[in-house]
């Protein structure tokens, strides 16, 4: 359940912000925010799941702020609709149009290009993530706990 609603917050935050919209993604976040902080403890504590709790609560909270994307997709018009796609038949939209060929090491390249950015983020998060990591894991176990919360 976590991992498809991370999926679509990774993604949707990438398109909004592509569009130059930051206030979807910060609602998202509020969201996500308010619903961990009013889960967190009631599904650690009362509930007594421990880290399991806390867990739970965070894939719930990534999904709340997966559904504030998915409304604001729709709403705007950026998701397919039903009603509103359409089935082209491959052979009537290329018989009257001259074929071209495409060269898909350019095609290849030109996304390479546009995506170095991202990479690098991605990449540099992935070993600060693990750098931290490994520095709470020589402090203890309980501690690795505290330290993902608190990130």
């Amino acid at each position: 359940m976590g991992i498809a609603a991370v999926l679509m917050v990774v993604v949707a935050e990438g398109a909004f912000r592509g569009y130059g919209d930051t206030k979807i993604p910060l609602l998202a976040s509020a969201v996500a925010s308010f619903i961990n902080l009013i889960l967190d403890p009631l599904l650690m504590f009362p509930c007594k799941l421990g880290v399991k709790g806390a867990a739970a609560a965070t894939a719930i909270s990534q999904l709340g702020a997966a559904l504030v994307y998915i409304y604001a997709l729709r709403r705007r018009r950026m998701l397919p609709n039903k009603n509103t796609t359409r089935r082209v038949s491959f052979h009537a939209a290329t018989a009257t149009k001259p074929q071209t060929r495409v060269n898909s090491g350019k095609v290849i390249d030109t996304i390479l290009r546009a995506n170095i950015a991202m990479m690098a983020k991605q990449g540099s998060l992935l070993l600060g993530w693990a750098y931290a990591t490994s520095r709470a894991t020589r402090l203890g176990a309980a501690h690795v706990v505290a330290a993902h919360q608190v990130a």
